[in-house]
This record gives C-alpha cells, sequence and structure tokens, in this order.
C-alpha cells in the first residue's frame, strides 16, 4: 500500500510539472517544494498560478523524494523508494537504484531517497533519456 501511494504521488507530481511546463517552456530547475504549495515562484505570491495546494511528502518520515532536472529545464525524473522492489516488477522499478544521469554519463552514485538509500523507483517526463539501474 506505502508504494502504491509513493507512485501515485509522483504521477501527482508529474501532473503540476506538466502544467508548469505549459506555461513555462521549461521545467523548474529548483527541487519542487515537496511538502509545501507549488506555485510559479518559490514566493507563491496570492496572484501567481498555483500547481499543486501542497506537494506530497513520503508517508515514512525518514524516506524523501528526489527530482533530478537538465540544467536547460528540458526534462526531468522524479524518483523514490519501494519497499516491495524485490516482487515488484513494475516499470520504473530497479533492485539496484538508479544511475545518477542519462547516457553517455558514467552511471556515478545512485541518487538516493533518505533512508532507505539508493532510490529504487523511478519516473520521468515523456522526453526524459532513460536512466539505467546501478550495475
Amino acid at each position: 500500500g506505502r508504494d502504491a501511494r509513493r507512485k501515485n504521488d509522483l504521477s501527482q507530481v508529474q501532473r503540476a510539472l506538466e502544467l508548469y511546463y505549459e506555461d513555462n517552456r521549461s521545467y523548474p530547475t529548483g527541487t519542487p517544494p515537496f511538502g509545501s504549495a507549488f506555485c510559479q515562484t518559490s514566493s507563491c505570491y496570492s496572484s501567481e498560478k498555483v500547481y499543486m495546494m501542497k506537494t506530497p511528502t513520503d508517508s515514512n518520515s525518514s524516506y524523501s523524494y528526489s527530482y533530478i532536472v537538465d540544467p536547460a529545464g528540458q526534462y526531468y525524473y522524479l524518483l523514490s523508494c519501494i519497499e516491495n522492489y524485490v516482487n515488484d516488477k513494475g516499470p520504473g522499478v530497479s533492485s539496484t537504484g538508479f544511475c545518477a544521469a542519462p547516457p553517455p554519463t558514467a552511471c556515478g552514485s545512485a541518487p538516493t531517497c533518505g533512508g532507505c538509500g539508493s532510490c529504487k523507483f523511478i519516473v520521468g517526463s515523456s522526453n526524459a533519456i532513460p536512466i539505467s539501474p546501478q550495475p
């Protein structure tokens, strides 16, 4: 159940990021404010567009969501912990975690998602270059 909620949370953030992209022609280059309002600017003035009243946070307080975006804001990845990664063979799940950058960049260190260590679930923008699982 917690893993299903994590996947749903990231799906909601994806929708908000796509709305942001439609308005700005780029994704935010800073991390979405997980646990806070997600607006056109970080200040959330009353006159600006709100994409999410409150972005989700992981129900396990030691876990966190991660956001990776290319420097130009043209594609992104959202990552989270998955507790049942051994049995979950669904898309975007890896038992080893994911590389920090898309090919042809070397795998490097995997992004972390708090207390679970390497993130085990990934989703991205429709134009995101696939990121390989950690070897």
